[in-house]
């Protein structure tokens, strides 16, 4: 992994000094020596860093930025390929690309194709490019968003950096929360916006590249992943099950490049993280190499009610997997601190606020024993929602839209007969995505299952509400695409792990690596046919055969389901004390007082059910304390923090 930062500035200003300071910030991000260049000309002074925290046996050759050899393009990189052997064939660059970074060989396809390079570019990166003809300022990520890139420009140039501590070292950036973007969090808005919670600091959008014009000063994004979506149409079933077997060998054999002697990763009950660590295991078992797996479960303690499919504690279906696998060591975490213990610390360590606090004790927990098992990669399912373990249940709706009636009837007979569902359901789930939402409403109330007010998880004051959910939609919701392949994408690109990914390296030194959200994967995927998915009434079809041989039938046939975090209800008790001095903070912090409903907060810390309550099982009590109550509160934490603010 490589920290990123760049000034571009009209003279006399010292672009240099600039550099130097967000190296200054971001050297927990790089451990290596700085790498530098630096240039201009009478309208544009230039400098251009990098810190390297060497991850692949390429990076030996990472001894520089990248000038292409036509001095026309000066590169900073941060990037690690998938399709590397691909891309050098690309370039014909023969015995040359045996000796080249990662970074280099991305360079030289930005000096051949330019913005068209992006679009080629099979791997994690963010990317910084000059194009010293033209002046022109090229930005990029790739469509996972993995690796992050902000940047911030006014009148007297623009400047770009990895992490936003990078810019916040320069004192021309404000240091102010942006409260839109906060607004946005805290009601779960699936926007695509470049707006960061930094005012001042925008970012790279996952699979776009930015455009900085000095002639005009202005910077324009544009999109370059363009999956084709296509139904893939192959004779057989089994055909399918091959080509994603193969795809997810590829992925993880491509996640598991560079990963030192030590390899970890996390699993539980599921499909994805069960793909991901079988696949490895039998890779590395080749090798003569281990795995350790790791497992979080609920500390001791009494749990709230679950429904009938979920399950509390994952590790007994787990240990079933790792234990098909003799190179697997299989380690069980439990968290020793609730969602508040060290909130302090992440607020200042992710760049951006926590999603789910819920979720913070027991992933920081098994980070923790990755870095005692000296643990420097850890490979995670996180995508493979929207990707490899997609049920096709979604080819209910799809079919009936599309007017295939009879593959719709077959379809839904046999889930009915495979017992997955009722024909009351196949009916439901087939008109449910077109109903209005008034319509919807009614009929789930009538069937005794009243949907939780979407307006209950969030605690915004009612102006701040119907702001943000008045800001832009993803262009999926703007063009009105509501079917499988279109709601996967707006999963895909939507997300942006990029600065926790850092953070993680930074502070724990593991780089986290997800093949399920390999591109060549992802794009298989999406053009799989849904009914395919659900073959014969089995949700997951395909999956369940590529796995067969791989993990056991227990978890392959399950039908329940990990709750994460299953403890959260005593962890929130025992951060009683805390929750009262955060929620009295922000009634003190006028910025998110103006915002939050504090005094919402205050009558659910008052009127909070004892751990053992019976209570703890209405998903609206859950809405309001697990999502509401601390997605408000780690928004106004960060909020606080981003402003210096002592309250």
């Amino acid at each position: 992994m490589t920290a990123l930062y760049a000034a571009f500035t009209a003279p006399p200003h010292d672009a240099g000094a600039d550099v130097a300071r967000m190296s200054a910030a971001l050297e927990r991000y790089g451990s290596a020596r700085p790498l530098t260049s630096a240039g201009g000309d009478d309208l544009t002074v230039w400098a251009i860093g990098k810190r390297l925290m060497p991850m692949l046996p390429e990076d030996d050759y990472a001894d520089g930025l990248e000038e292409t050899t036509d001095r026309r393009w000066m590169v900073a990189a941060d990037v690690r390929l998938s399709e590397r052997d691909a891309l050098a064939h690309q370039l014909a660059l023969g015995d040359l690309a045996d000796r080249l970074s990662d970074s280099a060989l991305v360079a030289h396809a930005v000096a051949r194709w330019g913005e068209a390079a992006f679009a080629r570019i099979y791997g994690v990166f963010a990317l910084i490019a000059l194009d010293r003809s033209t002046g022109r300022v090229l930005l990029a990520r790739d469509f996972s968003g993995d690796r992050p890139l902000q940047f911030h420009h006014a009148a007297g140039g623009f400047w770009v950096a990895s992490m936003p501590e990078g810019l916040l070292a320069l004192p021309h950036v404000p240091r102010a929360p942006e409260p839109s973007s906060y607004a946005g969090f805290m009601c779960d808005a699936n926007v695509e916006s470049a707006a960061t919670p930094y005012a001042g600091i925008e970012r790279v959008l996952p699979g776009h590249y930015a455009v900085f014009d000095p002639a005009t000063g202005n910077v324009t994004q544009h999109r370059h992943w363009q999956p084709d979506v296509s139904p893939l149409r192959l004779p057989q079933q089994e055909d399918y099950e091959a080509v994603v077997g193969r795809a997810l060998d590829a992925a993880v054999a491509a996640a598991l490049r560079g990963g030192g002697a030590e390899i970890g990763a996390h699993l539980s009950s599921g499909f994805d993280s069960t793909a991901v660590v079988t696949t490895a295991a039998r890779q590395l078992a080749e090798q003569g190499r281990r795995l350790t797996a790791f497992t979080a479960v609920p500390r001791k303690g009494p749990l709230p009610p679950l429904a009938p499919h979920r399950i509390a504690d994952e590790s007994v279906l787990a240990a079933q997997t790792a234990a098909m696998h003799d190179n697997v060591d299989h380690v069980i975490v439990s968290p020793e601190h609730g969602p508040l213990g060290r909130l302090d610390r992440a607020r200042h360590l992710y760049g951006v606020p926590v999603r789910n606090l819920c979720n913070l004790p027991w992933i920081e927990a098994i980070n923790d024993r990755a870095r005692d098992h000296c643990i420097s990669m850890m490979l995670t399912g996180q995508r493979g929602n929207a990707s490899l373990s997609e049920s096709g249940t979604q080819a209910l709706p799809d079919l009936l839209r599309a007017g295939k009636l009879r593959l719709w009837w077959k379809t839904g007979r046999a889930l009915v007969r495979g017992g997955w569902m009722r024909w009351r359901g196949v009916v439901w789930n087939s008109v449910e995505p077109m109903l209005p939402e008034p319509v919807w409403q009614r009929v789930e109330t009538m069937m005794g299952r009243p949907p939780i007010a979407t307006r209950r998880y969030s605690m915004l004051r009612d102006p701040a509400f119907a702001a943000a959910q008045l800001a832009a939609p993803s262009r999926y919701e703007r063009e009105g695409l509501h079917d499988s392949v279109s709601n996967r994408l707006a999963i895909m690109t939507i997300a942006d792990m990029g600065c926790l990914n850092k953070a993680d390296l930074a502070t724990w030194g593991i780089d986290m690596r997800d093949p399920t959200a390999d591109r060549r994967l992802c794009e298989l995927a999406l053009r799989i046919p849904v009914e395919r998915l659900v073959w014969n009434g089995e949700p997951r079809a395909i999956l369940r055969k590529v796995l067969a041989d791989r993990a056991p039938p227990e978890v392959l046939n399950t039908r329940l389901r990990g709750y994460q975090s299953a403890d959260w209800v005593q962890a929130l008790h025992g951060d009683r004390q805390a929750l009262s001095a955060e929620v009295e903070s922000i009634g003190r912090y006028e910025p998110a007082a103006r915002m939050i409903d504090v005094e919402r907060l205050r009558k659910l810390l008052e009127t909070m059910p004892e751990p053992g309550s019976s209570a703890w099982g209405d998903e609206g009590v859950e809405a309001d304390y697990r999502y509401a109550m601390l997605r408000s509160i780690s928004a106004a934490s960060h909020m606080r923090a981003v402003a210096g603010s002592n309250v």
